[in-house]
């Protein structure tokens, strides 16, 4: 089988990154790349040619509720 994800880079904000990595690891097959002693600490999830940079949101809400 080809590859599946190709070429995507997002940014998802998320409350508990660490979980969320977790999730994309453990069910979705992605590797997690933890940079959490950065200045703005972030994980990286890489599958395929995609690229998922999950940040941080402390408890923000979106505009779309």
């Amino acid at each position: 089988m080809g590859k599946l994800l190709l070429e995507s880079h997002c940014v998802f904000p998320t409350p508990d990154i660490i979980k969320t990595a977790n999730f994309y690891e453990q069910i979705m097959g992605f590797r997690a790349v933890s940079y959490l002693d950065a200045n703005e600490p972030h994980i990286c999830l890489y599958r395929d040619t995609t690229e998922i940079i999950l940040t941080k949101t402390n408890g923000q809400k979106s505009n779309s509720q």
